[in-house]
Order: structure tokens, then C-alpha cells, then sequence
């Protein structure tokens, strides 16, 4: 059994079954535990680590610059007097780019994979 204990909000109570919120350098994860497993606020980090919960969003990005680039030339922005006509380009650009990393990341992370507090 594990020595190291993490500090954790429990975010809801389900019979037995707890859902907590932790940090790990600064990033926020949640576990599924027994609701026994939290005493005082404090989790065996092995306990956490048997039962992630959600997505473990790992977000990519390889080709940003060449896609911004490509999606300024699509939207007819090659000058600065160009962008100050068309600044909503930019939203609709960094919408349409994060959008499709957000929905790529959720795939291959409903796949599993574990957290190591």
C-alpha cells in the first residue's frame, strides 16, 4: 500500500462512490474513489491512480504556424490593412484550429490512459 497521500475536493457523493478533484504540478484531475478512501481531505495517491476520470486532454499542435498561415491566405488576409478589415477572422481562425484539436485529443483520450500523481 501506498505511503503518499494527495490532497483532494470531493466534488460529489454517489452511494459509496466519491468523485474527486486533485492537482498534479498544477493541472486539475478527478478520480472516482470510496468514498471511505477520503479522510480528512487527503487520498492514497494508488487509490487515484486505479480510477481516472474524464479525459486526460493531451492537446496537439505540430502545424500551427503552417495552418494560421494557410487559414489568414483562405480568409484574404496578406496585410495588416487586411486583418484591420477582417479581425474577425481571427476568432473564427482560432476557433475552427483548437476546435479540431479539442475534438482529435477527446478521441484518443477516451481510450484510457492513467495519471501518475
Amino acid at each position: 500500500m501506498s505511503e503518499q497521500f494527495v490532497s483532494v475536493k470531493v466534488i460529489e457523493v454517489t452511494g459509496q462512490s466519491a468523485l474527486v478533484q486533485f492537482d498534479v504540478n498544477g493541472i486539475a484531475y478527478r478520480s472516482r474513489v470510496d468514498a471511505a478512501d477520503v479522510v480528512d481531505g487527503m487520498c492514497d495517491a494508488e487509490r487515484l491512480r486505479d480510477a481516472p476520470h474524464g479525459i486526460i486532454w493531451r492537446l496537439e499542435f505540430p502545424d500551427l504556424a503552417r495552418d494560421v498561415e494557410i487559414a489568414l491566405k483562405r480568409r484574404g488576409i496578406w496585410t495588416y490593412a487586411d486583418l484591420q478589415q477582417n479581425d474577425r477572422a481571427i476568432v473564427r481562425i482560432a476557433t475552427d484550429l483548437l476546435g479540431a484539436a479539442i475534438w482529435d485529443a477527446a478521441k484518443k483520450g477516451c481510450k484510457g490512459t492513467t495519471i501518475v500523481p
